[in-house]
């Protein structure tokens, strides 16, 4: 099965504002709501009704709350080990306890300077951690230096105090940045990225999961370890490797289905009786060119190279019919008719996504004909697995 990797367009188009009408044009023409920003991969422009564009970011807004409690806890987990360090040589003993208590109560404090900045700024950056240490110091490192040197159990002489004091300070404006916001930024992206708006490249290009997405955003970010890598529109499954795909499944299927009638024993006259249908489920042409080869034996048995002359259409039609009193010795196939007009749409070489007017220069897509071909892969990728599983477990049964 084809990933999203091998169909993803790499040639990204990203949002100018220099050109915003041009974008919005764009936009329009393709049914699509978002363009990427030059500036961070986590970063959109969402189109507007007015056609303007608004700066967003794959941070989804409903774990707001979470991320707050996040921030806290990464730095308090710093906060602590610094001051943990610096403490517990010069006390002779373990300081944890002590410590751990007031800086827990100095982030609490912090808490709401925390979420006024995500307000302003909800993108989790270097930057925005900066930010939060800086606030930190200047709010809130003075009153946590001051607590935890009164909870000490014994006093400690202001000139080593100071000692402690200074390298916490500096720690806070320099190092604890960089131990802060490589495990944020990481948790952040990875854990907390709009899920609706991107896909792995790894990803099989009929997963449901990928329909429902492209569902609710025809366009999206093709992201792997963090980085955006390109990005898919439902029209991007109009491509070679999707019809050359598609074209071996089918083959695959056929052969399958082949291999499946062999062991049932079918006669000529059995295409005759079935020919006999209203309307004929079998081309004329097939059935006399049959009866031509087995010299008009009714009872003579179809080979394996008979059942290759017949069309993908006919071997649906013969892998669930039933004679009087037979079982099928497998499970029928559901959608037969959606899988032939599958076939149709590969063997004439149409479109496999259509556009909306085909009158009209401009590239509108319609996403019901991109539903349709979604559903025929379904019923397509359904009745491979069903003959394929058939046809190994008699295997096992003829060894």
């Amino acid at each position: 099965m084809l990933t999203i990797g091998e169909i993803m367009t790499k040639e990204i188009v990203y949002y100018d504002p220099s050109h915003a009408k041009a974008c919005a044009e764009f936009c329009r023409e393709r049914k699509i709501y978002f363009m990427p920003s030059v500036e961070d991969d986590f970063v959109y422009y969402q189109i507007q009704p007015d056609d303007t564009f608004a700066r967003r970011e794959l941070i989804d807004p409903s774990r707001k709350a979470e991320l707050v409690t996040d921030v806290i806890y990464k730095l308090n987990g710093e906060l602590i080990r610094r001051l943990r360090n610096l403490t517990a040589e010069l006390m002779g003993m373990d300081t944890y306890n002590m410590i751990s208590e007031e800086v827990i109560t100095a982030g609490n404090r912090f808490k709401p300077i925390i979420k006024d900045r995500m307000k302003i700024k909800s993108l989790i950056d270097s930057q925005l951690v900066n930010e939060l240490v800086g606030a930190f110091v200047k709010t809130q490192a003075d009153d946590l230096l001051m607590r935890v040197r009164k909870r000490l159990p014994r006093q400690i002489e202001d000139e080593s105090w100071a000692e402690i004091q200074d390298k916490f300070l500096n720690q806070i404006d320099s190092d604890i940045i960089y131990a802060i916001t490589p495990i944020l930024v990481f948790r952040t992206r990875r854990e907390w990225v709009d899920k609706l708006k991107v896909v792995s490249p790894q990803e099989s290009i009929f997963k449901e999961d990928v329909y429902e997405k492209l569902r609710y955003n025809s366009l999206l970010y093709v992201m792997d370890h963090g980085a955006r890598i390109g990005m898919v529109h439902f029209s991007d499954y109009n491509s070679l490797p999707v019809f050359t795909d598609t074209f071996k499944r089918l083959h695959h299927l056929e052969r399958e289905m082949i291999k499946a009638l062999m062991t049932r024993k079918l006669q000529v006259k059995d295409i005759w009786r079935i020919h006999q249908f209203e309307p004929p489920p079998i081309p004329d042409k097939e059935v006399k060119n049959l009866t031509d080869r087995k010299g008009g034996d009714g009872d003579a048995l179809l080979k394996h190279h008979d059942l290759e002359k017949f069309y993908l259409k006919t071997l649906l039609v013969l892998y669930n019919y039933t004679r009087e009193g037979e079982e099928l010795p497998y499970t029928p196939i559901k959608h037969p008719n959606t899988i032939n007009l599958l076939r149709n749409r590969v063997a004439h070489s149409n479109d496999l996504v259509e556009l909306v007017d085909n009158s009209r220069s401009n590239l509108i897509y319609d996403f019901k004909s991109f539903a349709a071909f979604f559903r025929q892969q379904k019923a397509l990728d359904i009745a491979l697995k069903q003959v394929s599983s058939h046809n190994f477990f008699m295997s096992l049964t003829q060894v």
